[in-house]
């Protein structure tokens, strides 16, 4: 299946919500809120991943700073989409976009237990750099894993 990455806008905001509803557990999924802010954020990226028929199926947001960091802070692909590389080109296609604003580190958590996107992450030059106690509503830790986009 052949899937376009195109900007996430306010005009996709039920799309994305409800996507998010799909990949992750109720206790950390944003609410439309959130999505809100985030796609009318001036530091903030956002990119969906759609079908040839523009359905959604992927989405990725990242926030930067002035100061050279970006931090991609949620990153979904419904579970029908999974193991087609969409993560690791919503990945790429933001790192690409935070270098364009100058941003030369990027980061992201990711749950202790989450080893398959670990490996993931480390497949595309993320480090783990700290063990974040209790991080995740349920309690669990998570991991901080930090990638130099120059």
């Amino acid at each position: 299946m052949d899937y376009t990455i195109k900007p996430a806008t306010i005009e996709r905001i039920e799309e994305i919500y409800l996507a998010n509803q799909r990949c992750f557990k109720r206790s950390e999924s944003y609410s439309r809120r959130i999505f809100r802010h985030l796609l009318s954020h001036p530091k903030t990226i956002g990119y969906c991943a759609v079908t040839l028929d523009n359905q959604l199926v992927a989405f990725i947001f990242a926030t930067f700073d002035d100061d050279g960091t970006g931090h991609i802070s949620t990153l979904g692909v419904l579970p029908e989409h999974r193991r087609r590389g969409l993560a690791k080109k919503l990945i790429s296609h933001v790192e690409q976009m935070l270098v364009k604003k100058n941003i030369t580190i990027v980061k992201l958590e990711v749950r202790v237990s989450n080893s398959e996107a670990q490996g993931l992450y480390r497949q595309l030059g993320y480090t783990i750099v700290q063990r974040l106690k209790g991080y995740y509503s349920d309690g669990e830790d998570g991991f901080l894993m930090v990638k130099s986009l120059v």
